[in-house]
């Protein structure tokens, strides 16, 4: 790109800067957030829109992506490549870690946040959560450091897209979302049993790896249940989550729900993986809007999703019970269904065979009827000679 003409950071409009120098601070014509004029080398973007997270990564002769940002950390031992996204605390950058030259992602703690304790605590806190969930479905933390008044923690960097990015193609597949459901069952039950709620479940902290396998990841509002310390933030009678997920008594307390808010949560999410929907009011069961959906699994779904947390499934686990069982109740039933059409088959074959034991009969009654009378013909025209 032209060395007058460089792409903001954020949202890639294309700016006029020949009129700066190099190091100069100005602010993008569209967004208006704020970047460094990089005049003396070309600028290609941080990886095009967010989800797109492999450009320029590890590409023999190919140009190095350059992030261009007025608020670009500078953490030692790591090279930040791009930006992931941006959340309420603060943003998720990609990144290479120079000692293991792999690829990781840091979470930074947003400059304004970082002089308020309560909001460094919830930060610390994240990361004191993921150092206790060592879980194949849930992301793992590296490292975590605090220099400058800069806090931040590493992450494994997962290559694949949210749950959030799959669904924009429309409703999955039922055996897809089977799969990812008790996944992610599987993840949060191994998080409960460590007496962490996560309390934000929902498609956009579900990363889907290459492998097609679950990630959990965002547990910035994740309770430690049982632990009386500075890190219990959330005041009662205060509403924390996103809206469309939270259980009942999460919007009208966060501080006293228990784990059966998150099967409230993942029973939301399941219904829109079925139904490319988020079920509201009077919503239809899944089997009125598709046919290839076992019925059970509405069951399983209303039951998850009831008002009360002692109508629910009362763990992770119990619900993943339901599921399979479900399941196998269906496969039963196809069962059912093919060994009867089988023993109408054999019928059927039955009934043609002993029909078919009457046609041998009769045609063998009427060729010996034939000879027989072939032979008295014989022996009358043989007298009459």
């Amino acid at each position: 790109m032209n060395s007058n003409k460089q792409k903001c950071p954020i949202c890639e409009y294309v700016n006029d800067v020949s009129i700066y120098v190099t190091g100069q601070k100005v602010r993008c014509e569209r967004c208006q957030v704020p970047f460094e004029v990089k005049r003396s080398e070309s600028f290609d973007g941080i990886g095009g829109k967010s989800g797109d997270l492999s450009r320029g990564i590890g590409q023999n002769n190919a140009p190095k992506e350059t992030l261009i940002f007025s608020d670009i950390p500078q953490i030692s031992g790591y090279e930040i490549i791009g930006l992931i996204g941006k959340g309420g605390m603060g943003a998720v950058y990609k990144a290479r870690q120079l000692s293991l030259n792999r690829l990781v992602a840091i979470k930074v703690l947003k400059g304004e946040y970082a002089t308020q304790k309560d909001f460094i605590l919830r930060f610390n806190r994240e990361a004191e959560v993921l150092a206790k969930l060592s879980h194949p479905n849930i992301v793992p933390i590296i490292d975590k450091g605090a220099k400058d008044g800069l806090f931040y923690f590493v992450m494994e960097f997962i290559e694949g897209e949210t749950l959030r990015q799959k669904l924009k193609n429309g409703r999955l597949r039922f055996d897809e979302a089977i799969k990812y459901t008790l996944q992610i069952l599987r993840a949060i039950s191994f998080a409960h049993k460590q007496n962490v709620i996560h309390r934000d479940l929902k498609p956009e902290n579900v990363l889907i790896d290459l492998s097609g396998n679950v990630r959990i990841a965002d547990f910035g509002l994740a309770d430690i249940v049982g632990v009386q310390n500075d890190y219990s933030l959330t005041g009662s009678g205060m509403a924390m989550g996103t809206a469309h997920y939270m259980a009942p008594e999460q919007r009208r307390d966060a501080k006293r729900v228990d784990k059966r808010a998150d099967i409230f949560s993942l029973g939301i999410t399941l219904y829109e993986m079925l139904a490319g929907e988020i079920p509201h009011g009077n919503f239809k069961k899944i089997c009125q809007i598709r046919n290839d959906v076992n019925p059970q699994i509405d069951i399983v779904i209303e039951k998850a999703i009831a008002s009360k947390p002692q109508d629910r499934y009362q763990s992770a686990d119990e619900m993943a019970v339901a599921i399979r069982a479900a399941l196998v109740d269906e496969e039963k039933k196809t069962k059912i269904v093919s060994e009867r059409n089988n023993e109408n088959a054999e019928v059927i074959q039955v009934k043609s065979f002993n029909e078919d034991k009457k046609v041998n009969k009769f045609i063998l009654f009427g060729l010996i009827s034939s000879l027989f009378i072939l032979v008295v013909v014989l022996i009358i025209l043989w007298i009459l000679r």
